[in-house]
């Protein structure tokens, strides 16, 4: 196996957050992992500013592979991603996403294999504007058949997941909890591990995006099984999930 973590950015036109990123990733005082930046040809400043990183992280040791070239949307570039890792685990922290701090990576592999366990996720600070909330992860697992109570940004995945699924573009939001829902009702391991992971921006959320993420989620749950399609269904899961999303804004 080579590195023991890939660390994956996925980004376009990201020259107004990509910067924050990068130091984010090249603060990480643990050093077994790789850097990958999946660009889908940017036209701002993105590859520029990837550029003058670049000697920082060969100083570190640490290998940054950049790709840039057009892509189908963010599942496509996250699926094409995977094949560029040579990493145990994966996990994506794209352009306006940061580690919690310098010692994440650390903490959760420096003393730990995870023998026997597929997913490791954590919790998650998730900023809008000046303010800042705590997203503590569920920790009943049967919670995802309902909708992902983690984000992907907070989630390491063993690459041999990615062998048998991969992110279903075809959905345009929940692309990422429809994967972690297969893994869990294919019967991978998840383990929560109690610590902040990630923080990263809910900016420019609002309720014109609700109901595009509900239908998207109604339809991930038809597909692996979860509910059957029904105008009755569909209705008391829009009810549900729209409560839920309200209740847990801010």
């Amino acid at each position: 196996m080579g590195t023991k973590v890939s660390v994956i950015t996925v980004c376009y036109n990201a020259e107004a957050s990509i910067g924050n990123t990068l130091k984010s990733v090249l603060e990480q005082t643990y050093k077994d992992f790789e850097y990958v930046i999946i660009d889908g040809a940017s036209k701002d400043n993105t590859l520029k500013i990837v550029e003058r990183y670049k000697p920082e992280f060969e100083e570190k040791g640490i290998l940054l592979n950049l790709i840039s070239e057009k892509d189908n949307g963010i599942y496509d570039a996250m699926n094409k991603a995977v094949r560029c890792c040579n990493g145990e685990w994966l996990i994506y922290m794209n352009a306006d996403d940061t580690f919690a701090d310098a010692d994440v990576l650390k903490d959760i592999f420096a003393d730990n294999d995870h023998d026997g366990i597929d997913v490791v996720y954590g919790d998650s600070y998730r900023i809008k504007g000046d303010r800042k909330k705590l997203d503590i992860a569920d920790k009943d697992l049967e919670a995802l058949k309902d909708f992902k109570f983690f984000c992907h940004q907070a989630t390491f995945t063993r690459r041999k997941v990615f062998d048998e699924i991969m992110f279903d573009s075809r959905f345009k939001i929940c692309a990422d909890y429809d994967f972690f829902l297969q893994a869990y009702l294919k019967g991978y391991k998840f383990y929560h591990e109690n610590r902040v992971v990630c923080v990263y921006s809910v900016e420019g959320t609002s309720n014109k995006a609700y109901y595009k993420t509900i239908l998207d989620n109604y339809n991930v749950r038809i597909k692996n099984g979860i509910i059957r399609k029904s105008p009755l269904i569909k209705l008391k899961a829009f009810i549900w999930n729209l409560k839920h999303m309200l209740r847990n804004e801010w």
